[in-house]
């Protein structure tokens, strides 16, 4: 939210290299559109963490698990849990890798 309630003032983002995220003001007003680029959702909540793309979701539970994994452009209401199944490894190590380096970038520990 930040970037895009600074850009709708015409603020400069001062802090754009320390902070994650980007402005989405274009695309409240139909001037492009966030469909052609990756979006990723990165969440906290007590002792879980989650990345969450368009197409998938995966949720880490410190420090013992149930973990999830969903294929969300499949499965939209997450009935189905991938993770454990051998076909997915390489997509949960691809995606706790790129959760677990924005959380050391971006969290205070």
């Amino acid at each position: 939210m930040f970037p895009t309630v600074l850009e709708l003032a015409g603020i400069a983002n001062p802090l754009a290299g320390e902070l994650p995220g980007r402005s989405f003001a274009g695309s409240l007003f139909w001037e492009k559109t966030w469909e052609e680029e990756e979006v990723v959702i990165f969440d906290e909540y007590g002792p879980v963490r989650m990345i969450r793309s368009r197409e998938w979701k995966y949720i880490h539970r410190y420090p013992y698990g149930e973990h999830e994994l969903y294929h969300l452009s499949d499965d939209p209401q997450e009935n189905i849990n991938l993770y454990g199944l051998p076909e997915y490894e390489e997509k949960v190590l691809e995606l706790r890798k790129k959760m677990e380096k924005w959380f050391l970038q971006y969290v205070n520990p």
